[in-house]
C-alpha cells in the first residue's frame, strides 16, 4: 500500500495561540484488502452515558478528575494479525530501490496511522497492559462488566477509576498516592502527557469544585463551532437562516 504525509497546526483552545506545526505519516488504509491486510477492526471506546455518569461518581465520591493523553499512541501497538508492506514516504528517494533494483518496501511492525486495524490493535495493547499491570506485586484494575472500557482500582488506601477514550485517559481518584504510582508505570511503558486536573473531554469543558462537590461541564464551545461551520452565528436573527417551506410557520 501507499503512504501520504498530512500536515496539520495544533492551537490552544484558551488564548487561540499557535503551537506547532504537526506532520503524520500515515498509510493508505483505503487501499487495504481484507483477509490480506486486515481482518478485525473493531475498536471501541467508552460510552457517552458512562462518561456522565462518572463525572457524576467523581461529585458524588469527592474523586479529584485528571486526565492524559498517550502521545502517537498507535505507535505502541504492534500489528498481530496481518503481514502489511508499505511503499516508502514521499522525500526518502534513496529508499525507493533495492540493490539489485527492484522496488524497495517497508514491512510494517507497529500500527502505523491509517491503517485499518490500528485502533484495535491500540485498544487490545493498552487494556492487556492495564489488566496484567501489578503494583507491589499485587493486581490492581479490574474491568467493568457494564462498560469493558472502564477500569477500577480499589484499595483499603482509597480508589482509582479510569475511562479510555482512544489515547485520551480518564481519571478519578481518591488517593494522590495511588495515581503517582500508576503514572509512573504508565508514563515508562508509554509516551504520555500528564495533563493534570480534567478541564476539557469529549469537546466538552469540565470544572470541579472539590468542596462543594460538584462536576459541570459545558458544550458551548462545541456549539460555537458548529454555528460556524454551517455559518449560523449568534448575531443572526431567525428569519436569516433557512428552512424548507413545509417547516418555516413552525419555526
Amino acid at each position: 500500500i501507499d503512504s501520504r504525509w498530512v500536515f496539520d497546526t495544533k492551537i490552544d483552545n484558551t488564548s487561540q495561540m499557535l503551537l506547532l506545526w504537526k506532520a503524520r505519516l500515515v498509510a493508505r488504509g483505503d487501499q487495504m484488502v481484507y483477509l490480506r491486510d486486515f481482518f478485525e477492526t473493531y475498536a471501541g471506546v467508552c460510552r457517552i452515558a458512562t462518561f456522565r455518569i462518572f463525572l457524576a461518581l467523581c461529585a458524588m465520591w469527592s474523586l479529584t478528575l485528571t486526565g492524559a493523553d498517550v502521545s502517537t499512541a498507535y505507535l505502541h501497538a504492534p500489528l498481530r494479525d496481518c503481514t502489511v508492506w508499505m511503499r516508502p514516504p514521499e522525500g526518502f528517494p534513496g529508499l525507493g530501490f533495492m540493490p539489485d533494483g527492484s522496488p524497495a518496501l517497508l514491512h510494517l511492525r507497529m500500527a502505523l496511522y491509517g491503517l485499518r486495524q490500528s485502533a484495535r490493535e491500540w485498544a487490545i495493547t493498552l487494556r492487556e497492559w492495564l489488566l496484567g499491570w501489578q503494583h507491589n506485586e499485587t493486581t490492581t484494575f479490574r474491568r467493568l462488566d457494564a462498560d469493558s472500557y472502564v477500569f477500577v482500582w480499589q484499595t483499603s488506601a482509597g480508589r482509582l477509576v479510569l475511562l479510555l477514550w482512544v489515547d485520551d485517559i480518564f481519571m478519578g481518584h481518591s488517593c494522590s498516592a495511588m495515581r503517582s504510582a500508576f503514572m509512573a508505570a504508565f508514563m515508562a511503558r508509554f509516551r504520555v502527557k500528564d495533563l493534570g486536573p480534567l478541564t476539557q473531554g469529549l469537546g466538552m469543558d469540565i470544572s470541579q469544585d472539590l468542596e462543594r462537590r460538584t462536576v459541570s461541564f459545558s458544550q458551548e464551545r462545541y456549539i460555537r463551532d458548529a454555528a460556524r461551520r454551517f455559518h449560523v452565528h449568534v448575531d443572526n436573527a431567525w428569519a436569516d437562516i433557512p428552512v424548507p417551506v413545509a417547516l418555516a410557520k413552525a419555526c
